[in-house]
């Protein structure tokens, strides 16, 4: 390194887009519930003799129930983004094991917040929960149950092949990095 420069506490983001292919659905049902429901369903349905219920309960049992889990990349460590920031290994390992109480269960927006204003609670999309780091692709996984309007859109938007932005945001401090590479000087920003 050649030289570096601390610039202090940035509000600070980072932007992944999620496709259909990299995010994993699943039930937040455990397989014994949603049989136990199924079975329910059907009998009352065949009890009521009702033809046109039994159809829509065989629907009903098909697609499933309860709110759906996802999980996706949420960002990338130790690796230089389009806005020039590295995030570290060791800043997520501090951020999973450290932080647990301020993530998990935690909200997040459908959108980031213009300039400095605060969040808005009407803006929630989803709930977060089980971050944890792919050591083998430089990922950091998270799940997510989508919630509101804008959760039950940009679940519409993964079921329907499209791609979904989600970004991590938080303050800290960022460390001016500059180092000499193959293509020659590189500066970036190391989130500390």
């Amino acid at each position: 390194m050649a030289h570096n420069n601390v610039i202090k506490k940035q509000k600070i983001y980072e932007q992944v887009s999620v496709s259909s292919a990299q995010a994993i659905k699943q039930s937040t049902l455990s397989k014994e519930e949603k049989n136990q429901l199924a079975e329910a369903i059907t009998q009352q349905a065949k009890q009521s003799g009702n033809s046109k219920l039994m159809e829509s309960a065989s629907k009903l049992v098909e697609k499933g129930f309860g709110k759906s889990k996802w999980s996706f990349p949420i960002s990338r460590f130790d690796h230089v983004n389009i806005n020039r920031r590295n995030y570290p290994k060791g800043l997520w390992e501090r951020v999973i094991n450290d932080q647990k109480h301020v993530w998990e269960g935690g909200t997040g927006l459908a959108d980031h917040p213009v300039g400095d204003a605060d969040p808005a609670f009407k803006d929630t999309a989803v709930v977060w929960s089980n971050l944890r780091m792919d050591q083998n692709n430089n990922l950091v996984w998270a799940d997510a149950i989508f919630v509101g309007d804008n959760g039950k859109l940009a679940e519409e938007i993964l079921e329907s092949g499209g791609k979904v932005g989600f970004s991590t945001a938080g303050m800290g401090d960022l460390e001016k990095v500059t180092e000499n590479t193959e293509n020659g000087l590189m500066e970036f920003y190391n989130v500390v």
